[in-house]
């Protein structure tokens, strides 16, 4: 009993840990996506003369 317990303890950290990862790296990619949108935009006002 303590011991399926504890399995699923185990079981539930690991997917807590999985998502928080997945989710860290959506925030990184939403991150590079708005650097490079930046950089994008930022050459675009160059092209224009601003």
């Amino acid at each position: 009993m303590v011991g399926q317990m504890q399995a699923m303890a185990n079981q539930n950290n690991a997917m807590t840990m999985a998502a928080m990862q997945i989710n860290m790296q959506q925030q990184e990619t939403s991150a590079l996506a708005s650097v490079g949108n930046n950089g994008a935009k930022n050459i675009a006002d160059a092209a224009k003369g601003q």
